[in-house]
């Protein structure tokens, strides 16, 4: 019996731990500020945007609780995700710190950077709406461990 308990209680702790850390905070949409799409981030993130003209640069920080993403918008030249993600995967090796392909899926990917042996995440995924083309990535000012890209990629998946 009690074999039975701890079997269900470690089962129970495992599916707790696996639970999307982004699920707990709130949507933000960012339709207010010109872009029709929604993530999720915690109450304390602020928003920045920066129009390039042809790229707008949104940035959503929360320092506290370990957030900062990159959003870039522009005009799509495709609506094909297969070809954006491509060259995002392209551009991403080229990076001399680059190591590895860490996961993937058809909207986007996590990868790692090794800088002085220490092992770095970061992401890219992919939305595209209407003519607008959405990139997200983590904030280019900090480093994020696997499971705090993961996260983060999580909060900013669009419903498709």
């Amino acid at each position: 019996m009690k074999r039975i308990i701890l079997v269900s209680l470690l089962a129970l702790a495992f599916v707790a731990c696996q639970q999307d850390g982004a699920s707990s905070w709130p949507e933000l949409d960012l339709m207010d500020r010109g872009f029709p799409i929604t993530v999720k981030a915690p109450d304390s993130a602020t928003v920045k945007v920066v129009d390039n003209s042809f790229l707008k640069d949104i940035t959503i920080d929360s320092p506290d609780e370990n957030y900062h993403i990159q959003i870039y918008a522009s005009d799509a030249e495709t609506d094909d995700i297969a070809i954006i993600k491509s060259d995002l995967i392209l551009d991403v090796r080229r990076n001399p710190y680059f190591s590895k392909i860490m996961e993937e899926d058809e909207r986007g990917f996590v990868y790692e950077l090794t800088i002085d042996s220490t092992n770095y995440y970061s992401f890219r995924h992919i939305h595209v709406q209407g003519d607008l083309e959405f990139i997200f990535e983590t904030g280019l000012a900090h480093t994020f461990n696997l499971e705090e890209a993961k996260v983060l990629r999580q909060a900013v998946r669009q419903a498709e």
